[in-house]
């Protein structure tokens, strides 16, 4: 895959497959939940929305392999096909908008300077990420900004319209995930 087929992005298995040997098995798990909430309105069985939220604690090291176990047996027994509906019913341009939201840039990959991370802005970055409340990356933007960040990639990244998904490559940044 080139630079220009990355950020032009049409099919996200190829995407996928290009990232994979790349990054951490939390990014590929971070990309199925992601992809997942796209369509969270289809995912009305609250076992779904559970599992899925175990899944991003686990893979986060915030819950405990027991925890997600139980959360997979609790959903169970919903049928495959819910899952599979879910899951055909996001477009294609979703999945990608998912990985580049993950991945940022991985041939120019960004960086921050350590003075940028004032504690005001990782506390932000963490209950952005905390609370999936990723409709306040403007806000993160802004108190990068005011703490010295001038690197654009950052802030157009922060300020643009995603969608983001928890493990979206600025915040990670900000806080240090992998």
């Amino acid at each position: 895959m080139t630079e220009p087929e990355w950020l032009e992005g049409t099919d996200p298995d190829v995407m996928l497959d290009f990232m994979f040997e790349k990054t951490s098995r939390r990014k590929i798990e971070l990309y199925t939940s992601g992809s997942y909430r796209s369509v969270w309105h289809l995912l009305t069985d609250e076992r779904c929305r559970q599992k899925l939220d175990m899944r991003d604690r686990y893979f986060d090291g915030l819950a405990t392999e027991a925890a997600l176990d139980s959360a997979i047996r609790a959903a169970d027994d919903i049928p495959h096909h819910v899952w599979l509906a879910a899951w055909d019913s996001i477009p294609p341009r979703r999945h990608v908008q998912v990985l580049q939201d993950l991945f940022g840039n991985p041939f120019r990959p960004a960086s921050i300077a350590p003075a940028c991370l004032t504690p005001e802005v990782v506390a932000l970055a963490q209950t952005i990420y905390d609370t999936y409340a990723f409709d306040r990356l403007p806000v993160l933007a802004d108190a990068l900004e005011e703490a010295g960040c001038d690197n654009p990639e950052i802030l157009n990244h922060c300020r643009g319209p995603g969608p983001h998904v928890r493990g979206c490559w600025a915040v990670d940044l900000v806080l240090g995930k992998e």
